[in-house]
Formats: structure tokens, C-alpha cells, sequence
């Protein structure tokens, strides 16, 4: 199965950590679901729900840059933008 990362220098290191061992683990058991990439780290998460599984990805590494797939599909359709807020 093909999984979309596009050409961006984001999507393409997510890419290298999901090819290098992710992708094993994922596929075909995980399909569908969605799949969010740490670049900084190589941590990464996955859940159904999307906002759950970037809300989680977010408060492990607030700095981190993160990239999000559907895993076995090239787009991943709508995706929630989870965006923490905090109040001062």
C-alpha cells in the first residue's frame, strides 16, 4: 500500500522514518487510521481519531514538528488542525 507524504522537505523525513521501520509495524493492521510522524524525535502515534492522536503527539513534544498520514492511503483526507491554547 502507498501512503502519501507529497515532496516537502517535512513529508519527505517523515517518509525516510516511516519507510526505515514504521511502515512494518502499520501496515495492514493500522490502514485507515491516522499516523502522526515526530521528524525531531522519530516518536510517533497513531489512533482513529485525529485530533486525539495530534492532541497526544503535541503534549509529548510541544516543539516538535510533526507530520500526519492516513497509513495505506495517499491523502489523508480532512484533518482536524489541532492546536493547543493555553491561557496566561
Amino acid at each position: 500500500m502507498e501512503t502519501g507524504f507529497g515532496d516537502s522537505p517535512l513529508g519527505l523525513q517523515a517518509k525516510v522514518l516511516y519507510e526505515s521501520g514504521i511502515k512494518q509495524k502499520m501496515e495492514p493492521e493500522h490502514v485507515g487510521k491516522y499516523l502522526v510522524i515526530d521528524v525531531t524525535t522519530g516518536d510517533y502515534d497513531y489512533d482513529a481519531d485525529d485530533y486525539a492522536v495530534a492532541m497526544r503527539a503535541y503534549d509529548k513534544n510541544p516543539q516538535g514538528r510533526r507530520f500526519c498520514v492516513r497509513i495505506g492511503h495517499k491523502a489523508s483526507g480532512i484533518f482536524r488542525v489541532a492546536v493547543r491554547k493555553t491561557h496566561r
